[in-house]
């Protein structure tokens, strides 16, 4: 079965919120989980892409661009052992069962490991790292939605042609994010990465770094101030906006 992770702790916070937002309001801007749920949890593969150990190499964010010199799930404690296994697994779950039973053995894989979670969670993210990396992985996702109406996803994507011209499932929120391939096909809610928060306020842009709320509701324009460890140059940054 696929892994979905409890979350790292900016989901866990945001976990805390959906409760206390459900508690205040009794939907997430319109949405209504299941009865008691509130927890947040996702689904990962690896960021950007990887070289497994033949030496043959993947590539998991299609879409990516000039984000890739600035990516937090490039870094950190993604880089962990543990934690590339974990999204390497997933990854490779997913293309040997395509390759083997077509989509509909990828529906029912993903479709297993939502099944296997707790009836307390509420919201599920695709993906703290990795992106829809071909149509037909972001086709069966939408198969897999429409199948849990109790239950919220929401993404982070650069993969804009893949949702395009679609009619998504009210039980999915898509945040397309700048700094990609497909920019120019944007017109939806977004996201940007910012040097600082002035410039994020500047702009008009909510605070995305705090917790996911923002996406999880549906904010259209969500700022993520980049804090990660390495030091992007002023050129990286001027060509994520």
């Amino acid at each position: 079965m696929l892994k979905i992770s409890d979350g790292n702790s900016k989901l866990r916070k945001t976990s805390g919120k959906v409760k206390t937002y459900l508690a205040e309001h009794g939907s997430l801007n319109g949405f209504v989980p299941r009865p008691k749920a509130y927890r947040v949890v996702s689904f990962n593969i690896p960021a950007g892409g990887y070289d497994d150990e033949d030496g043959k190499s993947y590539v998991t964010c299609p879409g990516a661009d000039a984000c890739l010199n600035v990516c937090y799930a490039r870094q950190g404690t993604f880089l962990f052992k543990g934690s590339k296994r974990v999204r390497i697994d997933n990854h490779k779950a997913l293309l040997y069962t395509y390759a083997t039973q077509g989509i509909e053995g990828v529906v029912d894989i993903l479709d297993q490991s939502v099944n296997g979670l707790s009836k307390r969670v509420a919201v599920i993210r695709l993906h703290d790292s990795g992106d829809f990396f071909k149509k037909w992985y972001a086709d069966a996702w939408l198969q897999v939605i429409k199948r849990h109406p109790d239950i919220l996803f929401y993404a982070y994507t650069k993969s804009v042609p893949f949702f395009k011209g679609k009619v998504l499932p009210d039980n999915f929120r898509v945040t397309y994010s700048y700094g990609g391939k497909w920019d120019k096909m944007i017109d939806g809610p977004n996201s940007r990465i910012f040097d600082t928060i002035e410039s994020r306020l500047e702009n008009g842009y909510i605070d995305g770094n705090d917790s996911d709320m923002p996406a999880i509701l549906g904010e259209y324009a969500i700022g993520l101030v980049y804090h990660g460890v390495k030091k992007p140059t002023a050129k990286q940054f001027d060509a994520l906006r």
